[in-house]
């Protein structure tokens, strides 16, 4: 339903980068012209990505990258950024998960 939807979070891991059908759904998202936030995930890293996808800015999600996906997703909704009191501990929830999918690795806290 990729046509339905305004906007795409792609979460770029190195199983993401390997898979063929992850590649040829990138490139119907942007044959439709959708928005995209992309997220690299740890241990992924820009030196990672090849052909079109090095000259795409990604959102690391260590650091701020948190918090740019939310406004980059709040300005494409144009949906007001709320419940901000709530972020950190979703932050973290985000992180956990992230490092049981992808192993151990440094991710340093957002702001």
């Amino acid at each position: 339903r990729l046509k339905d939807t305004p906007l795409v979070i792609v979460v770029v891991s190195q199983n993401y980068l390997a898979s063929s059908f992850c590649m040829v759904e990138l490139g119907a998202l942007w044959v439709l012209d959708k928005k995209l936030v992309p997220l690299l995930i740890p241990p992924t890293t820009t030196g990672d990505l090849k052909h079109v996808l090095a000259d795409i800015q990604m959102l690391k999600v260590d650091g701020p990258g948190l918090a740019e996906a939310r406004r980059a997703v709040a300005k494409v909704l144009d949906e007001p950024l709320t419940n901000e009191s709530d972020w950190p501990a979703a932050d973290e929830k985000l992180r956990r998960a992230i490092e049981a999918l992808s192993g151990p690795a440094e991710l340093e806290a957002g702001p």
